[in-house]
């Protein structure tokens, strides 16, 4: 009789918590997750050979990406939010003094698979040279997607942590890949925190999210020597940056 009360008890434990975990998979938007595109287009231009009025002028792209993610609305348009370094992707100084002209160019992966080009609204200010806040916001026109919303506070000390990223570019839309590790406190004095969940290139620009979904940070940078150790905006300073922006 003991056995059968205890493997009940484990049975309904075991229900309640899978009812947890699909009351949490619920409240994340996966479809608000974009992956981002930042090119640079060189321009190499040279006098024709056989008319010289004349130049023949080439193009090349070299793109990187990141992650980023819908968090604002309007009748017309549609904000994503990611990271600074994302938005300003440099050449290296030997690489782009071979072009005549440098111009950037946008584009985002969305969850139907879609690329869309998308246009840069606002970069961080003071943020030059991977120095300052790493923040960034891009603008398409009005997209038919959920976007995430702002926390009504910031994460608690060891609260877990819920994180939809694009690591090395991986993303298999619709579902982007997710990763959760704990809140591990911030800078009191600068704009940074840390999270102890797995990052690496391409993570950069993606959303920090609690429990409920809400955005709470978003990841920049992360330890190559120890891969669980993010770096993170923190959420007063996210929220400074929403709020004078959107």
């Amino acid at each position: 009789m003991h056995t059968k009360i205890t493997i009940l008890c484990l049975f309904i434990v075991g229900l309640i918590a899978g009812c947890a975990s699909l009351q949490e998979r619920r409240a994340f938007k996966i479809k608000s997750y974009v992956k981002v595109f930042s090119t640079v287009v060189g321009t190499k231009c040279i006098t024709d050979v056989k008319n010289k009025n004349q130049s023949i002028c080439i193009e090349t792209e070299f793109t990187s990406s990141g992650s980023g993610s819908i968090v604002h609305q309007t009748k017309d348009e549609t904000s994503i939010l990611t990271a600074a370094h994302v938005c300003l992707y440099d050449l290296p100084d030997e690489i782009e003094k071979e072009f005549d002209k440098i111009e950037r160019k946008y584009k985002i992966q969305t969850s139907d698979k879609k690329i869309r080009e998308v246009f840069l609204r606002k970069i961080s200010p003071g943020f030059k040279n991977n120095k300052g806040i790493d923040l960034c916001l891009l603008n398409s026109p009005k997209l038919d997607l959920p976007k995430l919303h702002l926390s009504s506070q910031g994460p608690k000390l060891g609260e877990r942590i819920y994180n939809m990223a694009s690591p090395h570019g991986s993303y298999n839309p619709p579902a982007p890949i997710m990763f959760s590790g704990h809140y591990s406190g911030e800078n009191e004095n600068g704009p940074e925190c840390i999270v102890t969940l797995p990052s690496a290139p391409g993570s950069s620009g993606s959303p920090l999210l609690n429990s409920r979904g809400e955005l709470v940070g978003l990841v920049f940078a992360v330890n190559m020597e120890l891969s669980t150790l993010t770096m993170c905006v923190k959420y007063t300073t996210l929220k400074e940056f929403l709020d004078a922006s959107l």
